[in-house]
Order: structure tokens, then C-alpha cells, then sequence
């Protein structure tokens, strides 16, 4: 079945609450949904912040990555933290991660952000990027450590 990467719209709040609680359960973090909810919420009410890019298959949501935007003197300017990606479990290494984090790189140039930060560790197919920072240009490709 194919994957379809999208911008996620304020209608799919109830899909990336699901995986952000998912995801951030899996890690021992035990923030309400309604946090969550709350704070996914804000940053698609407010893309100046972020923004989130969601994969689906077959009308379920299987994944989303997550872009929050900051203005720093180390980068010349606008810039990119790659705050969370995460695949469900089922579905890991298919791929989605990679097109997850292609997508969100993409955006993140079109946003005018000059790099995208990351946390980045050999853990990235376990569904979440953890480890040492790691900083792309957002208009080159990224390749993963390992």
C-alpha cells in the first residue's frame, strides 16, 4: 500500500495526538493527551512555530514528523529543531521514517530555515531520534549516522 506524506491541517489533530501519545508513552512521559492535544493544537493554529508532516496508508496515520521553527545567531537567522519523528511500530522499516524526515527537510526549506537541527542516534529506526545534536543544511540531503 502506498504512503502518502502530507502537511498536517488542523483536521487531523485527533491522528497526531494519537501518535504524539504513542510515541511519547513508549519514552516514559507521562504528559496528558489533552497537553498534548493542546500543544500539537497551538502549532498548527500557528505555523510561524512549526508544523507537522504526517504519513498515511490506507486512511490510517502511521507516522508524523514534527518542525519547530527559532530565530538564532548560530545559524545567520530562521532556523529548524526536528522535535519529534516517529513511525508506529508495526511499520518500521518500510521506509516511512525517510520519507518523514525528506518531507520535513523540505519543509523546512521552503520555511526559509537555514538548517534543521536533530537529535540523531543509530536509535532512528526505533521511532524516535535521540542521541548527540546533529545539524543538515535544509537544502541538502541528509544522511543518517551509522
Amino acid at each position: 500500500m502506498p504512503i502518502e506524506i502530507r502537511s498536517a491541517t488542523p483536521a487531523a489533530l485527533a491522528d497526531l495526538t494519537a501518535l504524539l501519545v504513542a510515541q511519547l508513552r513508549d519514552h516514559g512521559n507521562d504528559l496528558a493527551g489533552s497537553a498534548m492535544a493542546g500543544a500539537a493544537a497551538g502549532m498548527l493554529q500557528r505555523p510561524r512555530h512549526g508544523q507537522f508532516r504526517l504519513a498515511g496508508e490506507g486512511g490510517r496515520a502511521v507516522g508524523f514528523a514534527a518542525l519547530s521553527y527559532l530565530w538564532t545567531l548560530a545559524r545567520g537567522g530562521r532556523a529548524a529543531w526536528l522535535n519529534e519523528l516517529f513511525v508506529v511500530p508495526e511499520r518500521r522499516g518500510a521506509g516511512i521514517g525517510d520519507a518523514l524526515l525528506a518531507a520535513a527537510l523540505t519543509a523546512a526549506a521552503a520555511a526559509g530555515a537555514r538548517a534543521v537541527d536533530t537529535a540523531s542516534a543509530a536509535t532512528l529506526g526505533g521511532g524516535c531520534a535521540c542521541g548527540a545534536v546533529r545539524s543538515v543544511s535544509a537544502a541538502a540531503p541528509f544522511s543518517a549516522p551509522g
